[in-house]
């Protein structure tokens, strides 16, 4: 048991280091967007930057959470019976609501400049800052996914989600206004003052792809919604393993996923063929049940009950 509560100490001490690399990353990117946005002209690298400001202050509060949840004294394990988990989902669930309405915002006033006959950008400047960003961006990102390998935190998946999307999208800006480059030696150069908001239309659509993702996944959790297939199969399987073994007249499995942990109900019906006679063989059944759960990578909660009646069991 103590060993349990030292991984899980250093586990939260590891994200909230990572965390905080990340948002020193975002604030150097920020200043340099905002910065760039201004002297460019260019819509597309002030979105950009006030992206990363935005995000910078919602990592704080993603650190925050961690924090919130790691803590544990006896007044909040009394207020909190059943643990803070909901809390990751929650932060999860605010930070993608606000970063889809920054997009949105974005989105309108780049249908304004396309209305108004585009938008004037300095193009070598801004191919400096695309370029620097895609770089610095897909490294972190990386840098995060290496680190974070064998850590199962929503949180610190959803931050190195952060600075791949960021990074993808400066790689495509780049392409973008390179070609706006060309096009400016060209008898067509009348369009490039569109490319900028024409490029903020573009990139909106791949912003907001991933908050919508994240916006969702948070819902299903806030909701105690069933995780998905793949893991309610794995649950099955157990449960029905147990079944057998055991000769149980009926089974009933119900699995939520909130935040790191895995919150687990099963329902056992009994009969007279039924292979367990004393609270001992039940406490065996549970232990089982516990072994087999260790591979999956979430603290579980698991209640085990036994009935002959199955209304107590639906």
């Amino acid at each position: 048991m103590e060993a349990d509560e030292a991984d899980e100490a250093d586990h939260a001490q590891f994200i909230k280091k990572m965390i905080k690399m990340s948002m020193a990353g975002t604030i150097l990117f920020a200043v340099t967007g905002i910065f760039w946005g201004y002297l460019t002209n260019s819509r597309m690298i002030l979105l950009d930057g006030l992206y990363s400001f935005l995000a910078v202050g919602l990592s704080g509060m993603s650190l925050w959470v961690v924090n919130f949840i790691e803590r544990e004294t006896e007044s909040e394990t009394k207020r909190f019976p059943f643990g803070k988990n909901m809390a990751e989902p929650a932060i999860i669930f605010l930070k993608s609501f606000v970063m889809i309405g920054l997009v949105l915002t974005t989105v309108t006033f780049a249908i304004q400049d396309l209305l108004n006959g585009g938008r004037e950008v300095k193009i070598n400047y801004t191919l400096v800052y695309v370029g620097f960003s895609a770089m610095f961006c897909l490294m972190v990102f990386l840098f995060l996914r290496r680190k974070g390998k064998n850590i199962q935190s929503d949180i610190l998946k959803m931050e190195a989600l952060e600075w791949k999307t960021d990074g993808l999208i400066s790689l495509g800006s780049t392409l973008g206004f390179m070609l706006a480059g060309v096009l400016g030696k060209t008898p067509l150069a009348g369009i490039v003052p569109y490319m900028d908001p024409i490029m903020v239309l573009v990139i909106s659509l791949f912003l907001i792809k991933a908050p919508i993702q994240s916006m969702l996944g948070g819902f299903r959790e806030l909701m105690r919604m069933a995780p998905e297939d793949k893991m309610q199969q794995k649950m099955n399987k157990i449960v029905s393993e147990i079944r057998s073994k055991y000769r149980f007249r009926e089974s009933f499995c119900r699995v939520s996923k909130v935040g790191t942990a895995l919150f687990i109900e099963i329902d056992f019906i009994t009969d007279d063929g039924t292979r367990i006679t004393t609270i001992k063989d039940t406490d065996a059944v549970r232990e089982e049940i516990y072994k087999a759960l260790q591979p999956i990578p979430y603290d579980p909660w698991l209640t085990v009950s036994f009935t002959e009646d199955k209304k107590w069991a639906i």
